[in-house]
């Protein structure tokens, strides 16, 4: 082989090595950048969870309240049933009552 061709053959080796090297350096400025992008929206996500954890109240909190309503609403009803009961017996008891229920 000649001078001539070793030299061509060293700068095709250096351009190739260059362009490899420009491409890798392009490539992890581009994964780096999507990989803080992505760690932002992470580090938002997360604070909207810590936030939501805060601010809301869980289901399990909430079943001693819903269990005392149920009670109350049981009681109203069985208080409904004891006097519609009543009211119908008086009525049996008094043919003659004027307001009838329907």
């Amino acid at each position: 082989m000649e001078t001539e061709e070793i030299l061509k053959l060293l700068g095709f080796v250096v351009s190739l090595a260059g362009g490899l090297w420009g491409v890798m350096r392009y490539l992890l400025g581009r994964i780096e950048a999507l990989d803080q992008a992505v760690g932002q929206k992470v580090v938002r996500i997360h604070e909207r969870i810590e936030s939501v954890q805060k601010e809301f109240v869980r289901k399990d909190e909430l079943l001693p309240h819903l269990e005392r309503i149920e009670k109350a609403q049981d009681r109203t009803n069985q208080r409904i049933d004891e006097l519609f009961r009543q009211v119908m017996k008086y009525q049996t008891e008094h043919p003659n009552c004027k307001k009838a229920l329907p």
